[in-house]
């Protein structure tokens, strides 16, 4: 099963027992190791699931965290939990505020009264928790662009320094749109100021502000739309190459499955895109004969196909000079682009390609079954 669907099946869980979940220990056993489990931490090993972990917080020698999580013997994740129906405040993020400084190789501590989740780190000090959580995240109604962070934060993938990264992006992101949002609505006298310098060759006085700042508005709202409009009408462009019959002509012979759908326009693959088809190819061993993987290159992206089949695209690959981006396609094809280090992280992605190949196969063999079915009906 999908990290996504099991995220999906605990947070039903707390919406059902919601109403029983009085306490803080009914609310640990219903909720909260079980979102522990998800994380791939075995909460019947204590030298991976320590329950009132002993910190040493100041003068009050006997404060414990609720639970710490380990990895190889060294704690990584503090968890400070409380009942279901507690609404998270301040006083309970100074809880957790007060470990950090005592449990130097954790980076990451999380706040949960087991539906809703604040997950902190310490960017602006070394072992001093930050004022604001990087990431909040409520099971019952999961935010889809935030469950492959959460998913980084399970025991088999977790790097310390990656997690910072991923806590650093989110946490800055947020802010800065927070502050973009701020200024399309209202933009201050700086922000005017600041766009106006590079349009406006008067002086910019009271005067040129007041006629700028409606006129700045309307271009940033234009902006967006136009944006949005080009995203729109580049799906639907998609949509209808999808659609698009693929003729002999087209389909590659066994000794050549590099295809480039824009040959005429000078589309290259790249040495990235070759390496990642053929890491694709490997992992799909597991499943299928690796000669039905297929690469179909164009402008935009590199697509990974099963069967030469556009509607069986396992990956799209955004391989550019400075990212590198994957979208899963197929039984994965809502969630967002994972953003890769090097081409060889897609190894780590394994489980996933190999869970979208054979989405494709069973649906495959449903539709077969189906067909046989129906037949048998009509013949008899």
């Amino acid at each position: 099963m999908d990290f996504i669907d099991e995220i999906k099946i605990l947070g039903g869980r707390s919406k059902n027992l919601a109403s029983n979940l009085l306490t803080e220990e009914a609310t640990k056993t219903s909720l909260i190791l079980p979102f522990i489990q998800l994380l791939g931490f075995d909460i019947f090993n204590p030298t991976e699931v320590v329950p009132e972990y002993q910190a040493e917080a100041g003068v009050k020698k006997d404060q414990r965290v609720d639970y710490v999580l380990q990895k190889n013997n060294k704690p990584i994740i503090l968890i400070e939990a409380k009942s279901y129906s507690t609404e998270l405040g301040p006083e309970h993020e100074d809880q957790l505020r007060r470990y950090f400084p005592f449990v130097k190789s954790a980076s990451i501590g999380i706040l949960t009264n087991g539906h809703k989740y604040k997950f902190f780190t310490d960017l602006e000090a070394r072992n001093m928790m930050d004022e604001k959580p990087y990431m909040e995240f409520d099971i019952e109604n999961p935010s889809l662009d935030l469950i492959p962070k959460i998913q980084e934060l399970r025991k088999d993938r977790f790097d310390d320094e990656k997690a910072v990264r991923i806590a650093e992006q989110l946490k800055y992101t947020g802010q800065f749109k927070q502050l973009l949002a701020k200024q399309l609505d209202a933009p201050d006298e700086d922000f005017v100021r600041f766009f106006a310098s590079q349009v406006w060759s008067g002086i910019i006085n009271q005067s040129a502000k007041d006629k700028l700042t409606p006129l700045l508005k309307d271009a940033f709202k234009q902006f967006i739309e136009d944006r949005i409009a080009a995203r729109l009408k580049k799906a639907a462009e998609d949509e209808e190459a999808e659609k698009k019959p693929i003729t002999d002509a087209e389909t590659p012979t066994a000794e050549s499955s590099v295809v480039a759908d824009d040959s005429d326009d000078g589309v290259v693959t790249t040495d990235d895109e070759k390496l990642g088809y053929s890491i694709i190819q490997a992992v799909s061993a597991a499943v299928i004969d690796p000669s039905r993987i297929f690469i179909r290159d164009n402008k935009s992206y590199c697509a990974i196909l099963l069967d030469n089949s556009r509607k069986k695209t396992i990956v799209r690959l955004y391989f550019k000079k400075d990212s590198l981006k994957v979208d899963f396609q197929g039984v994965k094809k809502d969630d967002p682009m994972v953003e890769l280090e090097k081409v060889s992280d897609l190894y780590s992605y394994s489980d996933d390609i190999v869970s979208i190949i054979s989405g494709y196969l069973n649906k495959n063999t449903k539709e077969a079954k189906d067909e046989k079915e129906a037949i048998e009906e009509i013949a008899e």
